[in-house]
């Protein structure tokens, strides 16, 4: 049994009328766009900083300077090497092949790899990773001159917060 073809589409929208924008009136719309229009005229409202009252020109401002109704933040901020190092691995999850931790190495090697395997390197200092065989990509995060030499990818190698 063929099932029934669909039912045809309703009929279109009404058009938009003037008197269709509500208890506001046919002027309302273009008093918003000339108020949206004023061009440069929109800062005439605003009164102009001296060159003392800015915080660039004047260190004595930025030395002095007091956040109001609150304590000073302590927020620390994360530097390149402040990756707390813990115990090295290399191990294939899933099919991720996971490689963190190693420093001074160039004797890492992975060799059953797979097409749909992906290899991840992280936290690494001064290693050279061998990859042999074909894998889907690699990634190098967070990681000091260290390098991967493969035989081939299929997708990309990404490098992201990573030097040398």
């Amino acid at each position: 049994a063929i099932p029934p073809p669909p039912p045809p589409p309703g009929p279109p929208p009404a058009p938009l009328s003037d008197g269709a924008t509500g208890s506001a009136g046919p002027g309302a719309m273009s008093a918003v766009f000339s108020q949206l229009n004023v061009g440069e005229g929109i800062t005439s409202g605003l009164r102009k900083v001296e060159k003392s009252q800015m915080t660039h020109k004047n260190p004595g401002l930025r030395a002095s300077s007091v956040v109001p109704g609150g304590q000073a933040s302590t927020t620390t901020k994360k530097t390149f090497g402040s990756i707390a190092k813990k115990t090295p691995k290399l191990a294939l999850e899933g099919n991720k092949w996971v490689v963190e931790f190693y420093d001074k190495r160039s004797d890492l090697i992975i060799e059953d790899t797979e097409l749909k395997h992906t290899v991840y390197i992280y936290g690494c200092d001064e290693c050279v990773l061998q990859v042999k065989g074909k894998i889907n990509s690699a990634v190098i995060d967070s990681c000091k001159k260290t390098a991967i030499v493969m035989d081939s990818t299929v997708a990309a190698i990404e490098v992201i917060n990573s030097k040398s």
